[in-house]
């Protein structure tokens, strides 16, 4: 056993070395005697550990602990990683020895860690690992941005799906990212849903703006207000509105005015202005006669371009503008609404590409609420119309060309009497129906009729024909118009062909696989195409079943698994090309890499062109995903949705003030990300980004400037993310704060340095009221007298108490009810401190590389979807020594990972 050799004189010692040479090759125990630390094992490591460690850690000194020579040879010793991972995590902490024994120097502890890490973690510095490979599924936000990005579409399938588990502190580490039968079922449904957004061809959008007279704009002149009727008192004034018309269609201006008085033989003109520039004249035939009027409506159908445009109206002066009155005219309303002519019906972005033919049949579609009202009793009922008697209620419709049209109609009826509803439509002589609404009393059914309709502006008349009233029970016969449509001409050519489907599908493969189809990949799709098409089914409905194909294929919901390019060089492989688009887009985007990326990819020259595209990708808004996944993980800002401080201690905090504290934290992430500052500003920025809200929160002069703003904070205690209130908050306790949390937080997030767990039945620390009238400090005090606790707290405490000077929300304050708080502390490693500044000034200066080591760590386990293990720890080390210049910001420190062997390269034999 290993311990005899331990003990042995030098004789034996070689001898025993001498037989284990022979059990292995010859080859490899001399590289392991050389780099594996054999000699430096036994001249310098035992040694301590025989004094340090021996009385708990020998064979037969301890019932079930752990025995550094409990082994059979120095190669089973140096090949158990798990005992001598968590004796360094001991060491490295000063958890071991126990609290309160005789312990190690530094000197000592350095070199049972440098032997730990060069023996037991041993990496060939000549053959860098790049680590395993592993298949992963897209998260739910990786999903939601790939179709967002793909189809140009604003819809979040993925929130249907099972929450994504974590693990190593982010939630697309492929290890936890299963898939269960309940995501089949999800990822069917949300393929269904994403296909049938992009193909939906919707009516053309609405405007509909009803402004009184004291509603407009002025936007010349000087017209006098009257209660609700606006005086036009010269040639220059000029009133009205601004709108955005959603497309290039006709729209129906109409305005309810009037001339001014004593102008009888000399009616004036109203003139409609679009930009400034007339496009049309109305006449209102009435004069003002006193309050209230009277005023006529006129209107006028015009086309107007897509965008935001200024409607206005102004007075036109007749021929001779000789003794024109004082008052000119009266405009008691504007409305602008429409369109009032079929249109093309609306398409994704996705599917405007696919054609040059317009994509469907125009159409027209209004509500009962766009009628107005004609003759008999009749109104309108929360978007329907609503008819009582024979009579009629009308729209303008403006038909671009003769021919066959499908109207369809939304009725609903209340049936008294023998007859069943009527209704017609009215369009000059022309007359559609009648129609009979056959269903029951307010049920709605759908009416369809196809008819040839000639060109030209029409008067759309809907008229209820055969009104009744029973005698005896006085109920009514009532109709209901909820709304119609009209499609044509159906003469015409409308849609894409099979042949344009088929494209549209293999370009969407491409962007969805994140590589070009193959052949194969390419005739199934062109199949199942065929297929649809001959069961009668339009291309449009054939290109849905093949979106719904690529969404639930594996090779979209799973990260491409890297190929191979170029020659093996020291046991690894540089990955291909496609598959680099692929991890920086993910890393960068959490989301399909761009045609751009794709496009370099395809032709060899993303590498070369690798720093310009990260910073490309960076200054992209989609990078907004980095801080919203990486940030909001790696500082746990996500968690902050489930703090709950206690309501009764903390009235001021609701979830307003949260959202406020974690936009902090994002914008300066955000602000060090763009602005390539040093990452070290995470820890000691002497700025921050507030509103008033958060200011007044923090005792700190408001912004001069509505919402959220960057303020110095040189004259301010705070410094760095870690005196935000978000994190704060979220390593508080619900009723006060929690140094052991804030410890922990600060270790594990910024100085990557895992604690380790809690020994078991250790209790909680007691919050009975008995104990409020100690100090929080002496309370924790008194809990880590356990020896269990005592290394640990050592270890976490200190680094906590230095931010009690900030509450449980993040207010600053010198005393805990009544006690003056004592934020002194020293760490495991020696140094002193007053207080957070002062420790973070020794963090700054003295850790700055356990910092950027912990910062990128975090970023290689985000980048790659795994763990970080010590196959990495070379990349690691050089990432840190590229950024350790004061120069060097955070999109430096991003490309160095980029550029590392892990994110490059994959071994040789694809373990």
């Amino acid at each position: 056993m290993l311990s005899i050799w331990v003990q042995a004189p030098m004789t034996l010692r070689i001898q025993r070395s001498i037989c284990l040479i022979a059990a292995v090759a010859s080859t490899q125990f001399a590289i392991a005697d050389e780099h594996l630390g054999l000699a430096k094992y036994e001249r310098e490591v035992i040694p301590i550990l025989r004094e340090f460690c021996a009385d708990c850690h020998t064979r037969g000194t301890s019932e079930g602990r752990w025995a550094f020579d409990g082994y059979a040879s120095y190669a089973d010793l140096i090949a158990d990683q798990q005992a001598w991972g968590k004796a360094q995590q001991f060491v490295a902490n000063h958890i071991m020895p126990p609290h309160g024994e005789q312990a190690p120097s530094t000197n000592e502890r350095r070199m049972i860690l440098d032997w730990i890490d060069s023996a037991v973690f041993y990496v060939d510095p000549q053959r860098p690992d790049p680590g395993r490979t592993t298949l992963r599924r897209l998260n739910r936000a990786e999903y939601n941005n790939s179709v967002r990005d793909v189809f140009g579409i604003e819809a979040w399938p993925a929130n249907q799906f099972p929450a994504d588990d974590a693990g190593y502190g982010f939630d697309n580490i492929a290890d936890v990212l299963s898939i269960s039968p309940l995501h089949f079922e999800k990822y069917l449904a949300a393929a269904r849903e994403v296909a049938d957004e992009v193909t939906r061809l919707r009516p053309p959008p609405r405007v509909g703006v009803e402004l009184t007279g004291d509603n407009l704009q002025v936007f010349a002149g000087t017209p006098e207000l009257r209660k609700k009727t606006i005086w036009l008192n010269s040639l220059a004034d000029e009133v009205g509105t601004t709108v955005t018309f959603p497309a290039q269609t006709t729209y129906r201006i109409l305005t309810r005015a009037a001339v001014g008085e004593n102008r009888e033989e000399q009616l004036l003109r109203i003139e409609v202005l679009c930009d400034g520039e007339p496009i049309a004249t109305l006449e209102p035939k009435a004069q003002w006669k006193g309050k209230p009027g009277p005023l006529a409506t006129v209107f006028t159908l015009v086309e107007i371009p897509a965008g935001e445009h200024r409607i206005a109206l102004r007075v036109r002066p007749p021929a001779d503008t000789t003794g024109l009155p004082d008052h000119l005219g009266a405009v008691g309303f504007l409305g602008i609404s429409g369109p009032f002519t079929p249109g093309p019906p609306e398409a994704s972005d996705y599917l405007q590409a696919a054609s040059s033919r317009p994509l469907g049949v125009p159409i027209l579609r209004l509500s009962g609420e766009d009628l107005d009202a004609g003759a008999g009793r009749n109104s309108l009922d929360t978007g329907r119309a609503w008819f009582a008697s024979n009579g009629y209620r009308h729209a303008p419709v403006l038909l671009g060309t003769t021919g066959e049209y499908r109207v369809r109609f939304k009725v609903g009826a209340q049936q008294v009497g023998n007859e069943k509803v009527r209704f017609e439509v009215r369009l000059g002589e022309r007359t559609l129906g009648p129609f009979t609404v056959t269903a029951g009393s307010q049920v709605e059914q759908w009416i369809e009729t196809i008819g040839k309709l000639p060109a030209g502006q029409h008067d759309w008349q809907v008229w209820f024909v055969n009104e009744h009233k029973d005698p005896q029970s006085g109920a009514e016969r009532y109709f209901w118009l909820h709304e119609f449509s009209m499609e044509g001409p159906l003469e015409g050519t409308y849609g894409f062909t099979r042949d344009e489907a088929f494209a549209l599908l293999k370009q969407s493969g491409r962007r969805l696989f994140r590589r070009p189809l193959t052949n194969d990949e390419a005739e199934k799709l062109a199949r199942l195409v065929d297929s649809a098409i001959a069961t009668g089914q339009p291309p449009a409905v054939a290109l849905g079943v093949g979106l719904e194909a690529l969404l639930v294929s594996p090779k979209f919901l799973y990260h491409p698994l890297p190929q191979p390019t170029g020659v093996i060089q020291n046991g690894s492989f540089l990955i291909d090309e496609l598959t680099l688009a692929s991890r920086l887009s993910y890393f960068l985007w959490s989301s399909a890499p761009d045609g751009e990326l794709l496009a370099l990819a395809e032709h060899g020259e993303l590498r070369t062109q690798l720093a310009a595209q990260i910073s490309r990708m960076i200054r992209d808004p989609k990078s907004a995903a980095l801080t919203a996944n990486f940030a909001g993980q790696w500082l746990q800002l996500r968690d902050l949705e489930q703090t709950a401080p206690a309501a009764e201690a903390f009235p001021e905090f609701d979830a307003r003030l949260a959202a406020d504290m974690r936009l902090e934290s994002e914008m300066l992430f955000e602000h060090i990300l763009q602005e390539n500052r040093p990452t070290i500003e995470f820890v000691n920025a002497d700025y921050t980004f507030i509103n008033e809200r958060l200011a007044k929160h923090y005792g700190l002069p408001a912004p001069t400037e509505e919402g959220f703003r960057r303020v110095s904070l040189v004259d301010s205690p705070r410094r760095g993310v870690l005196t935000h209130g978000s994190v704060l908050t979220l390593t508080s306790h619900p009723t006060r704060t929690s140094p052991v949390k804030r410890g922990k937080w600060l270790l594990e997030q910024m100085l990557g340095t895992e604690p380790p767990p809690a020994p078991r039945d250790v209790p909680p620390l007691p919050e009975a009221r008995e104990n409020d009238n100690l100090p929080l400090r002496t309370r924790l005090e008194q809990h880590r007298a356990n020896a269990a606790c005592a290394s640990c707290h050592a270890l976490l405490d200190p680094l906590g108490f230095a931010l009690e000077n900030y509450d449980a929300i993040g207010r600053w304050r010198t005393m805990d009810a009544n006690h003056p708080l004592d934020t002194t502390g020293r760490l495991i490693s020696g140094e002193r401190f007053q207080d957070w500044s002062e420790l973070r000034a020794i963090l700054v200066q003295g850790h700055q590389d356990d910092f950027l080591r912990c910062v990128t760590e975090h970023l290689l386990t985000y980048a790659l979807g795994r763990g970080v293990t010590y196959h990495d720890k070379l990349a690691v080390r050089e990432i840190v020594r590229r950024n350790k210049p004061a120069n060097q910001g955070f999109q430096d420190l991003i490309m160095a990972v980029c550029e590392s062997v892990p994110f490059q390269r994959m071994r040789s034999n694809a373990s």
